[in-house]
């Protein structure tokens, strides 16, 4: 994992939880910097879709993300990712 990468996501990694709904999930969410969120949503969405695919995605509490997700394959260029998504 590149050290930069981390030292942008290791703050929130243990304070946004996907597991307790989306209300607390979007709390925690948005104190997050952009740089953070982007990461944090990237690195989630491209995990479990190579992990198991879009049903694993969806079917685990990670699915709360999807917007996010959309929003940073958009902006990153992988609009077919995106288009997916959605």
């Amino acid at each position: 994992m590149n050290d930069s990468y981390w030292r942008l996501v290791e703050p929130v990694w243990d304070k946004i939880c996907s597991y307790d709904g989306a209300e607390n999930f979007l709390r925690e969410f948005n104190k997050a910097t952009k740089k953070q969120k982007v990461l944090f949503a990237a690195h989630w969405a491209q995990s479990e879709i190579m992990n198991g695919g879009l049903g694993q995605f969806y079917s685990n509490s990670t699915g709360v993300l999807t917007p996010e997700a959309v929003e940073v394959f958009e902006a990153i260029g992988v609009k077919k990712c995106a288009a997916a998504l959605q």
